[in-house]
């Protein structure tokens, strides 16, 4: 019986010596995988990082567009049409949506509507066809419910 305990006793050590090292030890194979994911991740990174320059790129010629339309159109402010992209019988509604709107980058203005409506206008033409195309931008970019309105 003794003989049994001693041989345990020392091979014991041995077993749990060896084995530990295959629980704990990284792989070369995982390693490399490891090192795989990395490189995938950094080159990810670097796409994502062109394609959301790219995207900011875009919008911000967008966004220059929309203001060159809209700013080029706004300058006299005595027009026939207007783009209309907010109406409020409360006067301090129509200032904040105002604020709202040129705060996104657009030369907005309040225009006195029928039936004591303050209407906030983005854009302004003596042109029909303008109008309406400067209000299907607003429509794509800031409002679906904007529309033209005929000043008499």
């Amino acid at each position: 019986m003794k003989k049994y305990i001693l041989l345990v006793v020392l091979i014991l050590p041995v077993v749990f010596s060896t084995g530990c090292k295959k629980w704990f030890n990284k792989s070369k194979q995982q390693e490399a995988y490891i090192k795989q994911l990395e490189n995938k991740i950094r080159s990810d990174s670097a796409i994502f990082a062109e394609e959301l320059q790219r995207v900011k790129e875009e919008s911000q010629s967008i966004i220059d567009s929309l203001q060159s339309n809209c700013g080029k159109s706004q300058k006299s402010g005595n027009y026939a049409y207007y783009v209309i992209t907010g109406a409020f019988m409360e006067p301090a509604n129509a200032d904040r949506y105002k604020a709202k709107m040129d705060a996104m980058g657009y030369t907005a203005e309040i225009i006195d509507g029928p039936f004591g409506y303050r209407m906030v206008s983005v854009g302004g033409s003596n042109n029909l066809n303008e109008a309406i195309n400067t209000m299907n931008t607003i429509r794509n970019s800031v409002t679906e419910n904007a529309w033209v309105y005929v000043k008499k």
